[in-house]
């Protein structure tokens, strides 16, 4: 498989549940406006959605983010991870970062 992709990335079921635990179950205070923009996104009727992979509500895309950096090392843990020949985990968050840092407005606007 390796040899096919350029990265595969697989969530564990532990690390979706201690996800799921602090954001939705015990919910920490650090994630606080995350778990409102989620449930106030699936209440079972229709509307504006503000939490899924294509848009998120900016604060809480922020608490997110603080949250993952905070604790990337517990959450490394939380992925089996196929990387391509040679490569290691901080050559794809290096690539992510400069990928992050793009203007894709402007990108996508050619």
């Amino acid at each position: 498989m390796a040899q096919s992709y350029d990265w595969l990335l697989f969530l564990t079921d532990g690390g979706l549940a201690d996800f799921i635990n602090e954001l939705l179950l015990r919910p920490t205070k650090e994630l606080a406006p995350a778990r409102k923009a989620f449930l106030a996104s699936y209440t079972g009727n229709k509307g504006k959605n503000r939490f899924t992979k294509v848009q998120m509500d900016a604060v809480a895309d922020a608490v997110l983010v603080e949250y993952f950096a905070t604790h990337a090392k517990r959450i490394e843990s939380w992925f089996n991870i196929i990387t391509p020949k040679g490569q290691t985990l901080k050559g794809l968050h290096a690539a992510l970062t400069t990928l992050s840092k793009k203007n894709w407005k402007e990108i996508h606007s050619v």
